[in-house]
């Protein structure tokens, strides 16, 4: 057991510094050439889009927290760090996050929508022969959609006559793949190869689009303490006591290490760098088979967009793994030095089937019951940000998804 723990350890901190190397900036929209300020319309909006799109998160778990969403495990790993995508498929074999359709800085009337949705499949060693193993090794594969939709908008020339109205889309494709690998610790590790498009489009069927392509790269390393030292400790357990656990995690993620670029009519430019690093600690009591309270805390420090520097840190309490409470702050040297505040629920069916078998055993003794309670989870999760005097356009931005996994 001590080998393996600090083998584990050793190929996280190896892959720390691998993924530290080789962040560069993006050009400043202020450097660049005449030709690229022409009347097309591709010329005119394109830095914001494809740079920007890759920082906004669609997450309301992750959002509700203060944007921290490397350090979690769930449905959206592949988006958000692929190292926690075969830590989640150690126990589920398909994912699918519903789309959500989030009206971005609604106070504008801009017509701005996010919008995503993600699904994923894999497997586990346990899952195909059993638990008689203490070691569990699994891979997950996932694809996930995101689009930020600008609206509508007239596109003129220089003389001020008009092109035409146009209406702008950013989207991005994410393919992932992760390892995870639970024996006393868990350690997961994985890549996303990411396409990126710009398209504009007029009603007289008129478009232009830009290509890019990148890769992202993520680890994330969990010490379940108390599922490492009471077996030491206490083998013969009462069944009917409380346990307790005490889970510190730490999770790096690396966007655009290889400086992959986005090319558009007027040239071929690097796409947005960002590295960043969370870490977070959980304590939970329960019993065996049902959680009663959990509580997290969690923090995550990068830096993107030309060295610029992001601090988020959020917490959540969770009463039966059914009802989530959540909170958290974010800023960015970006577009503001002052905090932002969010706040979110979360509400998850299978921690309340949990309680019902344990209560009550025959419920989901036996059919399709038995076969949800067993193997499916059911979530929805809200979030919401916090009034800021210096950017109020955010004030109302609210984030809905519904997650479902087997």
């Amino acid at each position: 057991m001590r080998l393996s723990t600090v083998f584990s350890i050793l190929i996280f901190v190896m892959m720390i510094l691998w993924l530290q190397t080789g962040a560069t900036a993006i050009p400043d929209p202020d450097s660049l050439n005449e030709n690229q300020h022409s009347g097309d319309p591709s010329d005119e909006t394109k830095v914001g889009t494809a740079f920007v799109l890759p920082l906004l998160t669609n997450s309301p778990r992750a959002n509700g927290m203060g944007g921290c969403s490397i350090t979690w495990i769930d449905e959206q790993s592949g988006i958000h760090n692929p190292g926690g995508l075969g830590l989640f498929h150690l126990n589920r074999v398909f994912a699918i996050s519903i789309p959500g359709n989030t009206d971005w800085l609604p106070d504008l009337d801009a017509g701005l929508k996010l919008k995503s949705y993600s699904i994923s499949i894999g497997g586990s060693h346990r899952l195909l022969y059993g638990t008689g193993h203490r070691m569990n090794i699994a891979a997950g594969f996932s694809y996930s959609n995101v689009t930020f939709d600008l609206g509508s908008f007239i596109a003129t020339d220089y003389n001020g006559n008009t092109i035409g109205v146009y209406n702008l889309k950013t989207i991005t494709r994410y393919y992932s793949a992760g390892l995870g690998i639970d024996y006393y610790c868990r350690l997961g590790f994985g890549l996303t190869y990411a396409t990126m498009k710009d398209g504009y489009f007029n009603t007289d069927g008129y478009p232009t689009s830009s290509t890019g392509h990148t890769y992202n790269v993520g680890a994330l390393f969990e010490v379940p303490l108390f599922d490492i030292l009471p077996p030491l400790l206490n083998p013969n357990r009462d069944e009917h006591s409380i346990r307790f656990q005490l889970t510190p995690t730490a999770s790096l993620f690396a966007m655009n290490p290889g400086n992959g670029t986005i090319t558009y009519p007027a040239g071929t430019y690097i796409l947005t760098n960002m590295t960043r690093y969370g870490f977070a600690l959980t304590g939970s009591a329960g019993l065996k088979d049902a959680t009663i309270v959990s509580v997290t805390f969690v923090a995550e420090q990068g830096r993107h967009m030309g060295q610029m520097l992001e601090r988020r840190d959020g917490w959540e309490v969770a009463l039966f793994n059914f009802f989530s409470l959540r909170g958290g702050r974010y800023k960015s040297e970006w577009y503001s030095d002052n905090y932002r505040s969010t706040h979110g629920f979360g509400i998850k069916l299978d921690g309340l089937i949990a309680w019902i078998r344990h209560y009550s055993p025959r419920t989901f003794q036996n059919g399709l019951p038995r076969y949800l309670a067993d193997h499916a989870s059911i979530s929805f999760d809200y979030a919401k940000y916090g009034e800021d005097p210096n950017l109020p356009a955010q004030d109302h931005t609210e984030f809905f998804r519904v997650n479902i996994s087997f």
